[in-house]
């Protein structure tokens, strides 16, 4: 999540402050990615943007996930806030800092 958000870093409409908006870019960005490796395992040189799986809005958690990221957009522009929570266990949810260095990390403490 924080790769996607780096790249809308620059975009000068990122749409930090409209979740919306921000969670269609996700797709548009994430279906990319997804269709450019599935073509690339096929051996395909042409890659038909529409040719990804894995990747969907969802109404409703689906009950085989194992993590539920939450992008917090606080409505002032800033870099939204990312959040995981595991889905088996009682560990609730954590924010994923990432620091100076780019390293993502959860609530500061290096990820293992």
């Amino acid at each position: 999540m924080h790769r996607f958000l780096d790249a809308t870093a620059s975009l000068k409409d990122r749409r930090w402050n409209n979740a919306e908006y921000l969670a269609a870019k996700y797709l548009v960005w994430q279906a990319a990615i997804y269709a450019k490796s599935g073509a690339s395992v096929r051996g395909n040189t042409n890659v038909n943007p529409l040719e990804f799986l894995s990747v969907a809005p969802c109404i409703e958690d689906h009950l085989d996930i194992s993590y539920r990221y939450v992008v917090r957009c606080d409505g002032n522009g800033r870099r939204p806030r990312v959040f995981v929570e595991r889905m088996s266990g009682d560990e609730g949810m954590r924010e994923i800092v990432k620091g100076e260095d780019g390293i993502c990390r959860l609530d500061g403490k290096p990820l293992k």
